[in-house]
């Protein structure tokens, strides 16, 4: 029979710290996986903000484009296609949405500063389906060809952080050309 100081579990052992060591290596580990993941969430939100910038610019921009078409259809065209290579419309300078939207500054659209004429006269297109019309011109009776006039239109959508989208279209009009 084995005493009780025989006994596997009272035999004494010298102990190292073997298992507080590792406990510590673990801990250190595992708050260094923490630290890397919580820079990886920060850099995400980061490239995040910087994706709604450029996406408020484009919207921005794509306000501007609306404005321009809006303006090219309102506006009363000179007569003559001499005429319409001098016609340049103005396009201003507008700031969008609300304040309490956007705490840091509204984001606008304007004329892009990369062109000279922001919104141009490109040329002359084919007939406008559906359109059969007769006008007086210069006080007597013809019959005018209507064809869709070509229009340029460039815009920058810019936000208060500096996000710059430019955007360009052709518009068309339907003009009579004699």
């Amino acid at each position: 029979m084995m005493n009780s100081e025989q006994h596997p579990c009272f035999i004494k052992r010298q102990e190292s710290g073997a298992a507080l060591l590792i406990a510590m290596l673990m801990l250190v580990m595992m708050g260094m996986i923490g630290l890397a993941s919580l820079k990886a969430v920060n850099f995400d939100q980061q490239i995040s903000g910087f994706q709604n910038q450029a996406r408020a610019a484009l919207y921005a921009g794509e306000a501007g484009l609306a404005n321009a078409r809006n303006i090219l259809f309102t506006t009363d065209l000179p007569e003559g296609v001499a005429n319409l290579v001098s016609f340049h419309p103005v396009l201003p300078a507008t700031n969008l949405g609300d304040a309490a939207l956007y705490p840091y500054g509204l984001p606008s659209f304007s004329a892009d500063s990369a062109v000279v004429n922001p919104i141009d006269w490109i040329g002359s297109g084919g007939t406008c389906d559906d359109w059969v019309m007769s006008i007086e011109m210069s006080g007597s009776a013809s019959n005018a060809l209507w064809r869709e006039s070509l229009w340029d239109m460039r815009v920058a959508g810019q936000t208060a952080s500096g996000a710059l989208s430019r955007l360009q279209a052709t518009g068309t009009r339907c003009y009579p050309f004699n």
